[in-house]
C-alpha cells in the first residue's frame, strides 16, 4: 500500500519571510543557469555562506523555519506522524526523514533532525526504550519458546505482528527445526561418528556430472567407461592421500 501522501500549506509571513522566499529563488535561478556560488554572492551581494545555505536548502521554508514568529513551519503536516513515529520507539532521524520523504515532504534532513533534538533534549517526554536488535529478535525467534522470559515473548508477539513476512519466516523456521528433531537420533549419530555418507554423495556427483557432459554424444558403453575411470583416480588419490605422512 503506497504511503499517504501529504500536502504542505503554502504560508507567507511578513517582509523577512518574502525577502528569503525571493533571495531562494534568485539564488536557483543563478546556480541553474551555471554560475558558481561566489559569482552569485557577487551578483546579489550577498555572503557566500548565505548563498550556500540557499543553495542547499530546497525550499526557501526550511530557511524560515523556526526563525519568524506565527511562521508555520514546512514540517508542521508532518509532525502528527513523527510524533506517532517516536512513541513506537523509531528514533533515527535519517530513517525518518526517508518515510517523510515517501509522504511529500520536501524538506532536508536537517529540517527533521533539529526537530526531534527536542524530545532528545526534554526531561518531560523522554526518548522510548531503543527497539529490540536483530541479533536479539534472531535470539528469541530461535530459541525454545518455553525457555523465553514473559516480556521477550510480549515483544517477539508484537514484532511479529507488525512483519507478516517475519512472522512467515518464523514458521518456516520452526517447521524446519521439528522436522530436525524427528530425526534427532540419526542427525547426533551423524555428526558424532566418523562414518558418512561422504564417498557415496560424491560418486553420484560424479556420475550426474558425466552425464551432462555427455547428454548427447555418447552411448551408454562410453559413459560406463568414463563412469570407472573417474571411481579409479579418485581411488588412487585417496590412496595416495593415505600414504603421506
Amino acid at each position: 500500500m503506497a504511503p499517504e501522501v501529504v500536502r504542505p500549506p503554502t504560508s507567507r509571513a511578513g517582509r523577512p519571510a518574502a525577502r528569503a522566499e525571493r533571495q531562494h529563488a534568485a539564488v536557483h535561478d543563478l546556480l541553474a543557469q551555471g554560475m558558481g556560488l561566489r559569482a552569485v554572492a557577487r551578483r546579489l551581494e550577498l555572503s557566500r555562506n548565505t548563498v550556500r545555505r540557499y543553495a542547499r536548502a530546497g525550499t526557501w521554508e526550511e530557511l524560515a523555519t523556526g526563525r519568524w514568529k506565527n511562521l508555520p513551519s514546512i514540517l508542521d503536516p508532518y509532525k502528527p506522524y513523527l510524533h506517532q513515529r517516536w512513541r513506537e520507539g523509531h528514533t533515527v532521524a535519517v530513517r525518518l526523514h526517508a518515510e517523510l520523504r515517501e509522504r511529500g515532504f520536501t524538506g532536508s534532513y536537517p529540517v527533521v533532525r533539529n526537530y526531534l533534538q527536542r524530545f532528545r533534549r526534554s526531561p518531560d517526554d523522554p526518548a522510548p526504550p531503543r527497539p529490540p536488535g536483530i541479533r536479539k529478535v534472531t535470539g528469541w525467534i530461535t530459541r525454545n519458546p518455553q525457555n523465553l522470559r514473559e516480556e521477550d515473548q510480549r515483544k517477539l508477539k508484537e514484532i511479529l505482528a507488525r512483519w507478516p513476512e517475519l512472522n512467515a519466516a518464523t514458521g518456516l523456521l520452526r517447521s524446519f527445526a521439528d522436522g530436525l528433531m524427528k530425526d534427532f537420533d540419526a542427525i547426533a549419530l551423524g555428526l558424532s561418528t566418523e562414518w558418512n555418507s561422504g564417498c557415496v554423495e560424491g560418486r553420484v556427483t560424479d556420475i550426474k556430472l558425466l552425464k551432462r557432459q555427455m547428454a548427447g554424444r555418447a552411448r551408454h558403453p562410453l559413459l560406463r567407461r568414463r563412469v570407472l575411470l573417474v571411481a579409479a583416480d579418485r581411488r588412487q588419490h585417496r590412496v595416495t592421500e593415505m600414504m603421506r605422512p
